[in-house]
């Protein structure tokens, strides 16, 4: 897929074979359009990798660090259940789509 090669291009260091690439799918709508839905599609089997064990079993996170250092993992990597005993903690995993339970 074309946006698999735009990242091999980037990581490789080939910023001008990679910029002829992203101008290549921007220029036709349905090249763009799937490109967002392909790239929304991944991310939501990123997510819903993070949230359950091999054997479908939701994954369990029991967020005890301070706020701002649990923010980034609530969010991008939300475990299937969170544990936290606090409101404003709890609203977060939430946004992130993870279960919560109170201690």
């Amino acid at each position: 897929m074309e946006l698999d090669r735009l990242w091999l291009d980037l990581g490789a260091g080939r910023r001008g074979a990679a910029l002829r690439r992203l101008g290549w799918i921007v220029r036709d709508p349905r090249r763009a359009r799937s490109l967002v839905d392909v790239t929304a599609y991944r991310l939501r089997l990123r997510r819903r990798r993070w949230s359950f064990t091999r054997g479908g079993e939701p994954t369990t996170w029991r967020w005890t660090e301070g706020f701002w250092a649990g923010v980034p993992r609530a969010l991008l990597r939300p475990a299937g259940v969170t544990v936290t005993d606090r409101r404003l903690r709890a609203a977060v995993a939430r946004l992130g789509g993870s279960e919560v339970r109170s201690r």
